[in-house]
């Protein structure tokens, strides 16, 4: 179970799961880039379990409240503990609410101080939680189409790539060609990484070496 988690955590951010938001400054707005608290809290759910995880709030202060304008600007802090499979990370959020009823203000700040304060505990366990978007390079950020295949998708591929050598094998080329469509169209959207255009070519030349008619894919 923990080998298995610890290999979750080595797996990159996808692209498709980082948003972006324009954020005003007094030279102009920036582009910042981060990860929803909904996709963060399915990632630990899916690594770490149901109940493999939990978040304890320490502390939660009120750091600035104010009335502009008919609209009441209130700021929270909040100290979140996050224990996952017994290890303990902790650290602060920040959340500003701004809104006329004075309530929705405190609500708004509030639950985006204990979201912010839940993320940045997390993204210290990998990746996939936020933290490939502090390195500027952002290295470990790849898209769709590069991501890994699970142990059972990997168990299943090289399954299917046995059938298809072995129908070779047996020089029966036409089911070994439908097994390659099948294979490509269950796999094929993970890249060169899964071994399928090596097994390919071993299947053209035992049906080459067999006097098989048109080894090559149609």
């Amino acid at each position: 179970m923990l080998e298995e988690t610890e290999k979750e955590l080595q797996k990159p951010l996808l692209k498709e799961n980082v948003k972006i938001r324009e954020q005003p400054t007094k030279n102009g707005a920036i582009k910042l880039s981060y990860v929803e608290s909904h996709h963060v809290i399915r990632e630990a759910n899916r690594i770490f379990g149901h109940f493999g995880w939990s978040s304890t709030i320490r502390e939660l202060s009120c750091v600035a409240s104010e009335e502009k304008r008919s609209l009441q600007y209130v700021s929270y802090t909040c100290h979140v503990t996050v224990t996952c499979h017994g290890t303990e990370r902790s650290d602060i959020g920040f959340g500003q609410g701004i809104n006329n009823d004075a309530g929705k203000a405190h609500e708004s700040a509030v639950k985006e101080a204990v979201s912010d304060a839940q993320k940045r505990c997390l993204r210290t366990f990998g990746d996939q939680f936020g933290l490939a978007l502090y390195d500027k390079s952002m290295k470990n950020v790849v898209p769709e189409h590069e991501k890994e295949l699970t142990r059972e998708q990997a168990e299943d591929l090289e399954l299917m790539k046995e059938v298809m050598i072995k129908c070779a094998e047996h020089g029966n080329r036409d089911a070994a060609l439908e097994e390659y469509k099948n294979i490509k169209s269950k796999y094929g959207e993970f890249g060169d990484k899964t071994g399928i255009g090596e097994a390919k070519n071993k299947v053209a030349k035992i049906l080459s070496e067999l006097g098989a008619d048109n080894a090559k894919e149609t």
